[in-house]
């Protein structure tokens, strides 16, 4: 059996260190846009590497932003902060994305199965398509390079990812966190 930490999503910012909306608490490594685009995207959420729910290499979170304009490309980009890179850049400026109202992410700990069974018949298997961090993936795609963080639902979290679920993978060949709508 695989844990995973399933999200529940709770209006106002409490204190989670795992939340939607407002700003980043701390900048990223390096800005996930060209120079060009600043201003056009938007902070949509920030999720803490503890250990736990989120276990990576060297990072300390995970941010998502988002083009602003409802007709662009729904996809986010990801920021990383980095253990080594922890202070806050006071030139770096970005706006809360207008879909990312303050909301904080609490986790609860369940435990996924390890195996997908039938589809149709087991009831289980819906849950593995929720809001949550680390856990099975549900559509199989780790591998030996590729980890499984989390997926965020865009009917859960209150944000447009065009009709789709927004996927988090860490590359561990490029050290990196991806997104993938699916």
């Amino acid at each position: 059996m695989t844990v995973a930490y399933y999200m529940k999503i709770v209006e106002g910012h409490h204190g989670s260190d795992h939340r939607i909306g407002g700003l980043p608490s701390l900048s990223p490594e390096k800005i996930p846009w060209t120079p060009d685009d600043n201003g056009y995207f938007g902070f949509v959420c920030e999720f803490d590497v503890d250990g736990k729910a989120i276990n990576l290499p060297k990072i300390q979170k995970i941010q998502l932003f988002q083009p602003i304009d409802d007709g662009d490309d729904p996809t986010p980009v990801v920021g990383l902060v980095r253990e080594s890179h922890s202070t806050v850049n006071l030139a770096f400026q970005v706006q809360t994305h207008p879909l990312a109202c303050d909301r904080d992410i609490l986790l609860e700990r369940k435990v996924d199965p390890d195996a997908m069974s039938d589809l149709n018949a087991n009831l289980e298997v819906a849950t593995l398509f929720k809001s949550k961090l680390s856990g099975v993936d549900p559509w199989q795609e780790s591998s030996t390079n590729r980890q499984f963080v989390g997926l965020l639902r865009e009917a859960e979290s209150g944000l447009n990812f065009g009709g789709r679920t927004c996927c988090l993978y860490y590359l561990r060949d490029e050290d990196e966190v991806i997104v993938e709508l699916k």
